[in-house]
C-alpha cells in the first residue's frame, strides 16, 4: 500500500511538472506567434494610398497670387532683405529678376535649382512645381 500510494505521488508529481512545461511551452508559442503576426499585420499593408498633386503644364501660374504666398509663408523668415535674394512683397518680383536666380533655361533656374536642393526652407511638392511652371511659362511679374 505504500508503494502504490508513493507511486501514485511520484505521478502526480511528475504530472504536475509535466504540465507545468506543457502550459510554459504552449505560453512561449501563444505569445510567439502573436507578436509575428502582429509584425506580419503591421508590415504588410499600407495605410494610406493616394496619388500626389501635380499641377497641368497648361494651367497658368501668377507671381502675385501663387509664388509670393509661398515666399511670404516660408521663406521670408530668412529672406528679408538681409539675404539675397529679398522675398518680401513689393520686392521679390526684381531681387529673382536682376539678381540672376531666374534664366531662360527652365529646370537650372537657380532659384529652381535651390529649393530643389535640400534647402533649409521644406517647399511643398506643389509649390516646387509652381515655381517651376512660372519660370517656363516665362517669368512673368503677373
Amino acid at each position: 500500500m505504500f508503494i502504490a500510494l508513493s507511486g501514485y505521488l511520484c505521478e502526480l508529481i511528475n504530472n504536475k511538472l509535466n504540465m507545468r512545461k506543457i502550459y510554459k511551452t504552449a505560453r512561449q508559442l501563444i505569445v510567439a506567434l502573436l507578436v509575428f503576426s502582429g509584425i506580419f499585420l503591421a508590415s504588410s499593408c499600407e495605410k494610406y494610398k493616394f496619388k500626389p498633386v501635380t499641377i497641368s503644364p497648361t494651367d497658368s501660374v501668377f507671381f502675385q497670387a501663387d509664388l509670393q504666398p509661398v515666399f511670404t509663408a516660408t521663406c521670408i523668415l530668412c529672406h528679408k532683405g538681409t539675404r539675397n535674394p529679398d522675398l518680401r512683397n513689393g520686392n521679390s518680383y526684381t531681387s529673382l529678376t536682376t539678381g540672376g536666380f531666374i534664366t531662360p533655361a527652365d529646370s537650372t533656374s537657380k532659384l529652381y535649382v535651390k529649393v530643389n536642393s535640400g534647402h533649409p526652407a521644406s517647399l511643398s511638392d506643389i509649390n516646387r512645381q509652381k515655381i517651376l511652371l512660372w519660370v517656363k511659362q516665362g517669368a512673368h511679374n503677373n
